[in-house]
């Protein structure tokens, strides 16, 4: 199923590689042998930083492969999703989506923003264990670089996953984002029902556009991919700063 670039993880552990183990992942045919040994050696290094780097809670490390890497993975179902171009992921953390982006598209040029240094030197060490040049480094806060010109509405996609608020998720977005460049946010159903505020999209210059609603590893559990489209450039007062970000949501 194009929706579905992967599918789960199987049951036993594989060899190791480079001395870490890992878990052989599950992947929908269109994925290329290539991109699936790097996602494995991926998974493989948030396995075993997680705990100096404090990457991932020991739950969400036993389901990484289904429940982290196959949710970003799912940015790819998106038609319009390119493939190439600048990508900009806002606190990337582990490198949830940026990595995984920039292991399947590597002709997309992906900068990870991420505030915390310790992530950022885990971030740094994938980007040269794994070999990625179409990756760069950004420890910075979202807001700030918005207002840079080598940063400020720079981009042709930006990315958000478990990050902030949606409200505070597109105001630090659409600093970044170009004019008819494209947002990306991961988040649950109560979160895309409740964007009803005309006046959040209206100020900062969104089109709300189509949805991925699905499941991962729990049926019952639902998660949404909503993507918008940047329609005019951001004005000068946008993004403020994270304290009136967090304050006063648009």
């Amino acid at each position: 199923s194009r929706h579905s670039p992967v599918f789960g993880t199987t049951a036993e552990a594989t060899p190791a590689m480079n001395n870490i183990v890992h878990y052989s992942l599950v992947y929908a045919d269109s994925i290329a042998n290539e991109t699936k040994t790097k996602l494995d050696h991926y998974a493989a290094l948030i396995r075993q930083h997680s705990v100096t780097q404090n990457l991932l809670s020991p739950n969400d490390l036993d389901r990484l492969e289904v429940r982290h890497i196959a949710d970003c993975l799912k940015l790819l179902a998106f038609q319009d999703f390119p493939k190439q171009g600048r990508l900009l992921d806002i606190g990337s953390g582990s490198g949830l989506p940026g990595i995984v982006i920039a292991i399947s598209c590597p002709n997309l040029q992906v900068t990870c923003v991420e505030s915390e240094k310790r992530k950022c030197e885990f971030l740094s060490e994938t980007v040269n264990t794994l070999k990625l040049s179409n990756v760069s480094i950004s420890n910075e806060r979202a807001e700030i670089l918005g207002r840079l010109p080598d940063y400020r509405e720079q981009f042709d996609v930006v990315t958000s996953r478990a990050c902030a608020a949606w409200p505070q998720a597109l105001e630090l977005a659409s600093g970044l984002v170009k004019e008819s460049g494209q947002i990306f946010l991961f988040g649950s159903p109560s979160q895309h029902d409740g964007l009803n505020s005309s006046t959040t999209l209206t100020t900062l210059a969104l089109n709300k556009k189509e949805h991925l609603r699905y499941c991962l590893d729990d049926p019952t559990v639902e998660f949404i991919v909503q993507r918008f489209i940047k329609e005019k450039k951001l004005a000068d007062q946008y993004p403020r700063a994270w304290k009136q970000i967090l304050k006063k949501p648009l």
